[in-house]
């Protein structure tokens, strides 16, 4: 059994996932796809754009600027800068306050996160389609090849 299982490997099931395993939790990352972060590959042209310098919440529309508030006051922009550089990731700031890898390619951004996750002895599991999942005691998640597993917290981050 895992403490946390996470369905959805992309850049917030990873984060999610590195950092349920910095705490010390036995943690499963799930996803369909044969790759971790297949569209975070697509991003930003293929570059990455982490983040802006220039985040704030009058950049926001929407009904619930309290909720889009709420999170930046979280995670703001410092916060990743911070969580990546942790990571080892070395950025540049463009135009504007667009944050890229200083190496320019998304890659570099998997691959970092990917490193952590397998430091971290992460439980990553691709090609794993979820067709079911139930809770009793615990959250079971089952797969389209009728295996399962077993977890005490669940996070979706499809």
């Amino acid at each position: 059994m895992f403490d946390v299982a996470i369905i959805g490997a992309g850049p917030a099931g990873m984060i999610a996932a590195i950092t349920a395993s910095n705490k010390g939790k036995s943690v499963a990352l799930i996803d369909r796809n044969p790759q971790l972060g297949r569209k975070l590959l697509a991003t930003g042209n293929g570059r990455c754009n982490i983040t802006n310098m220039n985040i704030g919440i009058d950049h926001y529309h929407g009904f619930d600027l309290a909720f889009i508030e709420n999170i930046l006051n979280r995670f703001d922009q410092y916060a990743t800068l911070k969580f990546f550089q942790d990571l080892g990731l070395i950025f540049k700031e463009e135009d504007n306050g667009r944050i890229f890898p200083r190496t320019n390619q998304a890659s570099s951004v998997v691959e970092i996160l990917k490193q952590r996750l397998i430091k971290n002895k992460v439980k990553i599991l691709l090609d794993s389609l979820v067709v079911n999942i139930e809770k009793n005691a615990a959250w079971n998640i089952t797969f389209n090849d009728g295996k399962s597993i077993k977890a005490r917290k669940l996070i979706l981050a499809t």
